[in-house]
């Protein structure tokens, strides 16, 4: 990037910065220096002739690839040369496959935040979406005689139980979508618990698909997908679902392809870290390559060669039979790979822009500043927030500066600062003893009181003063009994990636209300961040959307933020602040009222529920 290197002051807030900028047609300026716009710049190509994971598809008789490379599908020849760019940016198109009579190719692409199947003519005109809505669709396989469309999809799911992958064939004449697999009473392999059905494949005669299935298997961290299994279904999802082929090895199974004579399955085994590794088998064999085998669909070609990608090239190779198929350990052999290089330009826009300068060199001391965590006091009148590692109280009118009623030493770290509700203490968490722990500040003497040590975070007191509510190092909603010191784990995070939100009592101390996330089905992490009320009384829990397909906007302290009147949720969504209707013990009663059209988050209630 180009930029011009002078000092920037900017002295104005987040808020008044963003209040600034939407008046219509004002000029906001930035202390001194304001940075210049953007100048056109001269576009300077990116040149490459290898891809990572890229995958290729080769119609019957055609002269040309389709082949995926940075997020675009290019034109390629048959016998390597200069690519020709087809799809726009933006698109992110994926797993290209030519339809049987090569005019047209499907792929499924991420445009909007979501995964659907594309379909476009072999020189990139007549570009079209297929699928649509909430939920993503993956991996196209297109039928022999060209008129339909087989993809994975989780389709049918809600987004707060989840939904696992089916398998689903598109009409293309008509735009009907069925699903084929795990319908009402269709009997198959797996199917004692949750399973995932994913990247499916037509029979040479169109009668059958085959797909692979795998099921949740528990792990020290959690759960995996154990997928060994290649299993096939009629095209029109009558009938059960039969096993075709098991994969002996303890590794994964993915995109089985058959052989256009209907003889010869291909598919690519893969093993995870710390001894990952993607194998091709034909025939139940593992074939020797010389080469690092990408983990895209491998395609049979008519004269049965496979179109692979091997260290980032496109490669054609010929399996040959080896050694018998009881031969423990043998590999079977290929004949000599043919290599289509390619030559792939793409055009690098260098915005131009003027940086700012921090100047933070040896010596020199700059002032901090920014507030963590800011909570309203149950009168409405002051607020408490973790600042410069101390803990602080100022008045809402700004009339004088705020007071630091605690100073963490320096190798510490204070957060978290919420009020009792009798407006009388402050709890706040920071790792004195080196872990994390729970603390009361009384506001009138200074006493500082340890409530829970040895991993607490997110705490919030019950509204009678008796309990306190936290997250231990796991994740697990804690609940200690302050007077006999005696604490229970109610219940255990849905998902990794982080600690669940800091929890929020309902206004007669009975139900805890936090953000989790939930996990839609096993075969990706993707899932949705809900409301997750406990009873305190049972350890019972319910999930609930803050709107249909939507997610708080984290799960740090995006809320959900119980009124005292015990009305509302107070929650951000999009970054904005919102309020969600609910009955005594948290369920949802109506539509997210949004309040705010500006970026929000930490929110906190006033004691009267009014602000």
């Amino acid at each position: 990037m180009d930029c011009d290197r002078h000092n920037t002051v900017l002295p104005l807030s987040r808020r008044q910065l963003f209040v600034a900028a939407g008046a219509s047609g004002a000029a906001v300026a930035l202390g001194t220096a304001t940075p210049a716009p953007a100048r056109p710049r001269t576009a300077v190509p990116l040149s490459f002739t290898r891809v990572t994971n890229g995958a290729a598809t080769l119609a019957p008789g055609a002269d040309r690839l389709i082949v995926e490379a940075q997020a675009t599908l290019w034109s390629v020849p048959r016998t390597g040369g200069e690519a020709v760019p087809l799809t726009p940016a933006g698109l992110e198109p994926n797993r290209p496959v030519h339809a049987p009579d090569g005019t047209s190719v499907a792929f499924g692409a991420y445009q909007d935040g979501g995964f659907h199947i594309w379909t476009m003519r072999a020189d990139g005109s007549a570009l079209r979406q297929r699928t649509e809505g909430p939920w993503d669709d993956r991996g196209p396989a297109w039928s022999p005689d060209g008129s339909r469309i087989a993809f994975a999809s989780e389709r049918g799911g809600d987004p707060v139980r989840g939904g696992s992958y089916r398998i689903h064939v598109l009409d293309l004449a008509s735009g009907d979508i069925v699903r084929v697999t795990g319908r009402p009473g269709q009997d198959g392999p797996l199917q004692d618990g949750p399973w995932e059905d994913f990247d499916p494949t037509w029979s040479p005669d169109g009668e059958r698909l085959l797909f692979v299935r795998g099921r949740p298997v528990a792990t020290q961290t959690g759960s995996t997908l154990e997928a060994r299994t290649i299993a096939s279904v009629a095209a029109g999802g009558a009938g059960p679902v039969a096993v075709t082929h098991t994969e002996p090895a303890k590794a994964q199974v993915m995109t089985p392809a058959l052989a256009p004579d209907g003889e010869r399955l291909a598919y690519l085994r893969t093993t995870a870290a710390p001894d990952a590794s993607c194998t091709l088998v034909v025939d139940g064999k593992p074939v020797a390559l010389d080469g690092d085998l990408a983990p895209v669909p491998p395609r049979w070609t008519e004269d049965g060669r496979l179109l692979l990608t091997l260290d980032g090239c496109f490669t054609l190779v010929r399996p040959e039979s080896g050694s018998k198929p009881e031969d423990p350990g043998s590999r079977s052999r290929v004949g000599a790979p043919e290599v289509i290089p390619f030559d792939a330009t793409l055009p690098v826009k260098r915005p131009h822009y003027r940086v700012k300068e921090y100047d933070l060199g040896l010596g020199r001391t700059r002032p901090t500043r920014g507030i963590h965590l800011p909570a309203l006091s149950p009168d409405g009148r002051r607020v408490a927030f973790a600042a410069l590692n101390s803990l602080w109280v100022a008045h809402t009118s700004g009339g004088e500066p705020p007071r630091r009623l605690h100073r963490a030493p320096a190798t510490c770290y204070l957060l978290a600062p919420t009020w009792a509700r009798d407006g009388k203490s402050l709890i706040y968490a920071d790792d004195r003893d080196g872990l994390l722990g729970v603390y009361r500040h009384d506001l009138a003497t200074g006493t500082e009181t340890a409530l829970a040590t040895g991993g607490r975070t997110h705490p919030a007191l019950s509204p009678d003063g008796e309990r306190l509510a936290c997250l231990d190092m796991t994740g697990r909603l804690v609940v200690r009994d302050l007077a006999s010191g005696t604490e229970h784990a109610l219940v255990t995070p849905l998902g990794g990636g982080g600690l669940p939100g800091r929890p929020s009592w309902s206004p007669d101390g009975r139900y805890l209300a936090f953000c989790d996330r939930n996990r839609i089905n096993h075969r990706f992490r993707e899932g949705y961040n809900l409301i997750r009320v406990v009873d305190t009384s049972t350890g019972a829990d319910r999930l609930h959307a803050v709107a249909p397909h939507a997610s708080l906007a984290d799960r740090y302290d995006s809320g959900p933020v119980w009124s005292p009147d015990g009305r509302w949720l107070a929650v951000i969504v999009e970054s904005a602040l919102c309020l969600l209707p609910v009955t005594p013990d948290g369920t949802p009663r109506g539509a997210l009222r949004v309040l705010s059209d500006e970026p929000a988050d930490h929110p906190s209630w006033a004691g009267d529920s009014k602000s």
